[in-house]
């Protein structure tokens, strides 16, 4: 096996899946009630930590149902990208969404959900690309092949979402 050890003068991700779930003309948003971490107090799509063992589309499918109590069977992922945390470690986002037959759901200790109409989107307290990442899911052709999306800041602080093919 060729060595494949840490080194600490490299980037390292931590890797975390984020979802959004579909009904009509609705999307299931989750808001944070945990002080301290990221988007607390704003509305995101649901998801969290791959565990060690896990692939992203397992550890989607079970952040869903410990957030929701939904099992969700059919994920596509849409996207792939990686954040920025701190000098040394970064995040990789693997972005799915999936599409339920009805509206039930279970609240669980992360936060607080909700079915939020897309329309309405800019009239909540998002995280910053929450409402960009639906736009782009939403208007993506059926099935094509995961995007790479590059995440950067232009001079006015405005975050930039751009798809890599």
């Amino acid at each position: 096996m060729l060595n494949q050890k840490a080194n600490h003068k490299r980037y390292k991700v931590i890797p975390r899946t984020l979802v959004f779930l579909f009904k009509n003309h609705e999307v299931l948003l989750i808001k944070n009630i945990k002080r301290g971490r990221f988007g607390f107090g704003k509305w995101n799509g649901l998801g969290g930590h791959i565990e060690k063992g896990e692939n992203p589309i397992e550890a989607a499918k079970r952040e869903v149902l410990e957030e929701s109590g939904i099992s969700i069977r059919n994920l596509e992922l849409d996207y792939i990208t990686l954040l920025d945390s701190d000098d040394r470690v970064g995040i990789c986002l693997f972005i799915f969404h999936g599409y339920v037959n009805n509206k039930k759901f279970i609240n669980a200790d992360e936060g607080d959900l909700c079915w939020i109409a897309i329309d309405k989107l800019n009239q909540i307290d998002c995280v910053v690309d929450a409402a960009r990442l639906i736009k782009l899911i939403r208007s993506k052709p059926k099935k094509q092949l995961p995007v790479f999306l590059k995440y950067y800041y232009a001079k006015n602080d405005k975050l930039i979402i751009k798809e890599i093919f």
